[in-house]
Order: C-alpha cells, then structure tokens, then sequence
C-alpha cells in the first residue's frame, strides 16, 4: 500500500492500514479491533461485538422445546410403559443437561476472536 491515501478519519495524517470490512483507510490511531488478525476500524469492530451476542428468545424456544419433549417421554413412561421406576434416575439426570447443552449456542452467538487494540485485551460479547 502506498501512503498517498489519506486516513478517513484524519485526512491530514497518512494512511497505514485499510478495514476488512468496509475497506476505508485509516491511520494507525484509528485501528481500533484486530478481528482474527485482521484489523478493521472502529465502527466496523463495534457493530461485530454487537451482532456476536445470541439471541435469548432463540435460546428460549429451544429450551422450550426440549422441555416438552421431556415431558413427552416421562408421559410415555407413565402411561403406556408403566416402568417409570426403572427410568427414573435417568430421565431427572440426563435432560437439564441435555437442555442446557441445546440452549446455550443459540443464547451465546458466535463470534470471532476479537482483540482490541487500544486496551491490548480479548473483547467477548457480554451475555445478556
């Protein structure tokens, strides 16, 4: 790259770098995120921390679901096999597990390791 670019922010100071996203050039003060060792400007690392967080209602229909089909086989236990008793231990134990297990992607989100450079730390997207 050649400094004959101006930064976007600073047209007086010369460009030393350009955002992976949006692809604007920017002077060294105004790389604000390395995302995966890629650097990209302020505004662009700031709205990939906000689209990083999960969704809670997402993560709550999942739940949802899972508990009612929990409920499902314990009624299928209960009603139709008439052994509850011998799968008892295994369904109290297994499902909050497996509902947790189920639940927690969607509520986290994914997102890439996001470093930011003026604090020298990894930025993870606060949970709600």
């Amino acid at each position: 790259m050649t400094p004959s670019h101006p930064c976007a922010n600073h047209p007086e100071l010369a460009a030393h770098g350009r955002c992976a996203r949006c692809r604007e050039y920017f002077c060294d003060p105004c790389c604000a995120f390395l995302v995966d060792d890629r650097p990209w400007c302020e505004p662009c690392g700031h709205g990939l921390v906000e689209d990083g967080r999960g969704s809670k209602t997402l993560a709550l229909v999942v739940l949802a679901g899972g508990l009612a089909l929990f409920a499902g086989i314990v009624a299928l236990q209960l009603f139709v096999i008439h052994r509850f008793y011998f799968y008892s231990p295994i369904l109290v134990l297994f499902p909050p597990w497996l509902a947790y297990r189920i639940a927690y992607p969607p509520a986290t989100g994914t997102a890439p390791k996001v470093l930011d450079r003026r604090r020298q730390r990894l930025l993870l997207p606060p949970l709600r």
